[in-house]
């Protein structure tokens, strides 16, 4: 009598253990958004898509199984701000809005800054937009975990 082949099965384990170890690294390995295309992380994290005057973006934070930390950095035309506003939902910041929101002045900016929010459907995110003076220049910032 002939035994039942083993190898099929075999395979057939390790292929699911390949795939899960492969899924855990992934879930695992942090995300360095500073690695990737500035545009595209403006764009799934601000608005899509980028408004066409917005440039000089700067990307840094990242992406972790346990949460996150993102901080954009952009310049643009202040005629295409109030569209940026209105398609990203942030609203102006009131009392719910994180410290950093409303106390966080950036480096060398003097006069009133534009404070501004998003409020984020699961309450586990935390997202800003502070505006120079002028209205020329952003800082965009997300945090939760």
């Amino acid at each position: 009598m002939k035994k039942p082949g083993f190898i099929i099965p075999f395979l057939i384990a390790i292929g699911i253990l390949a795939f899960v170890a492969y899924s855990a690294k992934v879930m695992f390995t942090p995300r360095n958004l500073s690695r990737e295309d500035p545009r595209e992380v403006f764009e799934q994290f601000i608005v899509s898509p980028v408004p066409a005057s917005v440039y000089d973006v700067k990307v840094n934070g990242g992406i972790a199984f346990a949460g996150s930390s993102i901080s954009i950095q952009f310049k643009l035309d202040p005629s295409e701000l109030d569209g940026l506003l209105e398609k990203g939902r942030f609203q102006p910041a009131d009392s719910s809005a994180s410290d950093w929101v409303q106390e966080h002045r950036p480096e060398g900016e003097e006069g009133a800054l534009g404070r501004y929010m998003r409020k984020n459907e699961n309450g586990l995110r935390y997202t800003g937009l502070i505006l120079s003076a002028d209205r020329k220049r952003a800082w965009f910032w997300e945090w939760s975990g």
